[in-house]
């Protein structure tokens, strides 16, 4: 899948419960690895979940997509993972356990050739995040950044969003942060600002009405 920079397309390797492959509307909520500074709740009062991601392990960065994947399924909810290490690798290794259930009741996906990626070296292995960036936009009719720096690998999954002809929602926060550009340029380029979780209903439920 291209976001519009990648000139290599990665066959794809999944593990998956029958469950939710079979169903047309599987769901993923995902929180980005770029730590947090500022408190933040998400609450979605229909599918009865809350997200505070203000009580996140402190080193937010290496755990927030595992935190948003647990809130989804402790809500009764369904998940998608796409990793940027092989199938049979977990990053952060703390999370193997969770990828496993995953891989067993939900989906999991790599692009990551596994013969590949324990041959070179590792350096030449980072480049696979921004790629599964890219798969993940093109996975989902959204992306929600809750907060991202202006050189955040986060900001790859944007721009594929974008030219993907995805809705890409940012919150409030990121527009008051002076250090910070990207809010404002995707934002002239069809980004949604998001002061309110109607904000996100209101656009989401608009694009499904005009598809049906």
């Amino acid at each position: 899948m291209d976001g519009g920079t990648n000139k290599y397309h990665w066959p794809l390797w999944t593990a998956a419960s029958s469950s939710l492959t079979a169903s047309p509307e599987p769901s993923k909520k995902r929180a980005p690895r770029q730590p947090s500074r500022s408190p933040f709740c998400f609450t979605c009062p229909e599918k009865h979940w809350h997200l505070d991601c203000s009580r996140t392990p402190k080193n937010r960065s290496r755990d927030a997509d595992g935190t948003a994947h647990k809130a989804s399924i402790d809500a009764g909810g369904k998940t998608i993972a796409v990793i940027g290490t092989p199938i049979n690798r977990a990053y952060p290794k703390e999370n193997a356990e969770l990828q496993e259930r995953i891989a067993t009741d939900f989906l999991l996906i790599s692009q990551v050739p596994i013969y590949r990626y324990s041959k070179q070296d590792f350096r030449w292995n980072r480049g696979f995040f921004p790629e599964r960036n890219k798969t993940m936009s093109a996975l989902t009719e959204a992306t929600i950044i809750v907060e991202a720096g202006q050189t955040s690998g986060t900001l790859t999954q944007a721009r594929a969003a974008l030219h993907q002809g995805r809705k890409l929602f940012i919150l409030e926060g990121s527009f008051k942060n002076p250090t910070l550009r990207w809010p404002h340029e995707f934002e002239s380029k069809g980004a949604i600002r998001v002061k309110r979780y109607e904000d996100i209903r209101s656009n989401l439920t608009a694009h499904a009405d005009k598809n049906r």
